[in-house]
């Protein structure tokens, strides 16, 4: 468009258009042009600038209209001038017209490429078509003969169709397992906890569901969340959730969430996770964390820590100490002995008493010998193949700690003041 329109000749519709005719260069009186395709409407005459904007001119204020072909008419003209046997002549026109998003053109001069040279790659191409074994057959067909499948719109392999489809079903599931937590916490009943506890399993053994579940269990910032993933992940046994469980029972600042996830590393009968567990509860100087330790060793009750435990009850160690010895003194006149008091230096027995290892023990065992270490271990000799991996009665499934989660912690007598 040149120069500046009449004040009063403006008026943009922004409607479907209708069929014009040929593109053609309006004159206004003002000096000005506008080009584009024209169609004659009564007191009107209305020029379709770009798809959906039309600008209709009053009639008097147009001075003529120079008519130029429409698109399909420049097509038509070159198509005619051009030889049967001019395959480049049809190309260069098949090209012109993709350029310009023109497809039944493109199609039509393509196709006369090609009728005039079959083997001409570049108008086959913009067919849509591909040389296989010598022969000329679509796109698609090409990739259904090299084994691909379509998915989502694209050519894909059996190995990436899965993989995208393990993608998809990924997101879906991370997404319903964070809906179904966030519902579990908004719910004002037991039975709305109930029936989503067990959508949650009925999710097992899904891998992307039991990864949501963990990544819910380790980061998000509501306890009740914490603590319904805690209690599903159960039925997602493997390494991965029984890191995530062990993290919760150490390092959760909630007690609730730290016993359901001991509760679901006892039902998992994971020997590997009470011996980390046992590994912390030694060589730990974090005294909250060493009494975490001990609560969940005891909802554990494995076998294979009783024993160790037994020798953690007390160290005794050789030192060198000052200590107070009364010595003797024969009189001159009579024969008697008077004591004198005295400080030497001399090798004691130290002993280190560890008072929760032996609660610890009390809890997991139910029987009491206190720090006799000799009476458990002679107990413990006699008693422990009547026990199973986890202290059940040999033959016999335990049944598992009372799910408690309003507690104030599982051990009851274990002393927050182990004596070091």
């Amino acid at each position: 468009m040149v120069g500046p329109l009449p004040a009063l000749v403006a008026l943009l519709v922004s409607t479907a258009l209708p069929t014009f005719a040929a593109a053609d260069i309006v004159h206004l009186r003002s000096g000005g042009q506008l080009e584009g395709e024209v169609e004659k409407d009564g007191d009107f005459v209305k020029v379709a600038l770009r798809p959906g904007m039309v600008v209709a001119i009053p009639k008097g204020d147009v001075v003529r209209i120079d008519a130029k072909p429409s698109a399909r008419q420049a097509f038509e003209q070159r198509f005619a001038a051009l030889k049967p046997y001019d395959a480049e002549g049809f190309f260069k026109l098949a090209l012109d017209s993709d350029a310009a998003g023109r497809k039944d053109d493109v199609k039509q001069a393509a196709e006369a490429a090609i009728g005039a040279d079959p083997d001409h790659a570049g108008a086959r191409e913009l067919l849509g078509q591909v040389s296989v074994d010598g022969e000329w057959i679509d796109r698609d067909e090409a990739q259904r003969r090299a084994g691909k499948l379509l998915y989502a719109g694209r050519w894909v392999t059996e190995a990436e169709k899965v993989a995208l489809e393990t993608k998809v079903h990924g997101r879906e599931s991370r997404k319903l397992v964070r809906n179904l937590l966030r519902e579990g916490r908004r719910g004002s009943n037991p039975e709305t906890a109930v029936a989503i506890w067990e959508r949650l399993l009925d999710l097992a053994p899904d891998p992307a569901a039991g990864s949501a579940l963990r990544s819910a269990l380790g980061t998000d910032p509501y306890e009740e969340s914490r603590r319904m993933a805690a209690g599903v992940l159960r039925a997602w046994p493997g390494d991965a959730t029984a890191e995530a469980l062990i993290d919760a029972a150490l390092d959760d600042d909630d007690t609730a969430v730290r016993e359901v996830a001991s509760i679901s590393l006892h039902l998992l009968r994971s020997k590997d996770a009470a011996k980390k567990i046992f590994k912390v509860f030694l060589n730990t100087r974090n005294d909250d964390q060493r009494r975490r330790a001990a609560d969940t060793l005891v909802i554990l009750r494995c076998k294979e820590t009783v024993e160790p435990l037994i020798y953690a009850l007390y160290k005794s160690e050789t030192v060198r100490r000052e200590v107070s010895v009364r010595g003797r003194q024969r009189g001159d006149q009579d024969s008697y002995f008077m004591g004198l008091v005295k400080r030497e230096t001399r090798r004691v027995t130290d002993y280190r008493f560890d008072r929760l290892a032996r609660d610890v023990l009390i809890g997991i065992t139910g029987v009491n010998f206190d720090y006799a270490k000799g009476d458990w271990l002679a107990w413990w000799d006699e008693t422990h193949e009547s026990f199973g991996d986890f202290m059940q009665v040999a033959g016999e499934e335990p049944e598992p700690p009372e799910d408690d989660t309003t507690g104030d912690g599982p051990t009851g007598s274990t002393s927050p003041d182990a004596d070091e």
